[in-house]
C-alpha cells in the first residue's frame, strides 16, 4: 500500500484473537547485519537512513494500529509485574536496580514529554530486519509492531542496532553517520533517550 517492499502475506490462522502463524512470500535480499554487506555496500549507513525517512513520509490516514510509547510502556508495566524484567537484567548493567522504580521513572519522562508527533514506524528497525539486494536495493521484513508512533522510536531501535554487541563490525561512527544521514534537524536526543529508556525493559535478555 505504501509503496514498500515487504513480503505479502499468503496465509495465517483465522481464529478469534491474536494469529498464531502465517505464511509469507519470499523477499529476497541479505539482512543489513551480515558483514559481508557492510563490507561490499560502503553507502549502507546512508541507504537505511534513506529507509528510514522513506518509512516515516508514508501517509498516516487510515493507519489505527498504535505503537507508541504508550503501548510499549503498558507493555514493560506487564513484564515489571511478571519478573521477566528483573530476570532480563541479571548480569547486566541494571542488575540491583528496581524495576518498579526505573519504569515510574520513566513513565515521569513519558508525561512530561507531552504529545508527540506521529508518523508511519515500522516499529523494530533494526539491521537484521531490513534485507539489501546487490544494487543497495532494500526491503523490510518483521512487521509485527508496525503503526503509528513518534519517529524516533524506528531511529532508537536502529542506533540501538549499530551499537549492539551483537554486530561489532559497526560502532558509534555509524550510528552517528545513520543520525546525520537522517537529519540531524530530525532528532531530539531528549526523545532519542527517552526511547532508550523505554527499550530497556526489553532488553538484555537473559544469559544462558
Amino acid at each position: 500500500r505504501f509503496g514498500l517492499a515487504t513480503p505479502r502475506v499468503l496465509e495465517f490462522e483465522s481464529r478469534e484473537g491474536p494469529s498464531r502463524w502465517m505464511v509469507s512470500s519470499h523477499l529476497p535480499g541479505t539482512p543489513a547485519h551480515d558483514p559481508d554487506v557492510a563490507r561490499t555496500h560502503p553507502g549502507l549507513v546512508e541507504s537505511l537512513a534513506e529507509a528510514a525517512r522513506t518509512i516515516h513520509a508514508s501517509q498516516v490516514g487510515g493507519v489505527v494500529i498504535r505503537e507508541g510509547l504508550a503501548e510499549n510502556l503498558e507493555r514493560a508495566r506487564k513484564r515489571v509485574a511478571a519478573g521477566l524484567v528483573r530476570r532480563s537484567w541479571q548480569g547486566s548493567r541494571y542488575e540491583g536496580t528496581d524495576p518498579a522504580r526505573a519504569l515510574a521513572e520513566v513513565e515521569l519522562r513519558v508525561e512530561r514529554a507531552g504529545p508527540l508527533p506521529e508518523v508511519v514506524t515500522h516499529g523494530d528497525f533494526c539491521l537484521p530486519n531490513v534485507l539489501f539486494t546487490g544494487d543497495l536495493g532494500w526491503g523490510l521484513v518483521d512487521l509485527g509492531q508496525a503503526g503509528v508512533s513518534d519517529p524516533h522510536r524506528d531511529l532508537a531501535s536502529m542506533v540501538g542496532s549499530l551499537l549492539s554487541h551483537l554486530n561489532p563490525h559497526f560502532g558509534q561512527a555509524d550510528a552517528d553517520r545513520f543520525l546525520d544521514a537522517y537529519g540531524r534537524d530530525r532528532v531530539d536526543p531528549g526523545l532519542l533517550s527517552l526511547h532508550f529508556g523505554v527499550d530497556d525493559f526489553f532488553w538484555p535478555v537473559p544469559r544462558g
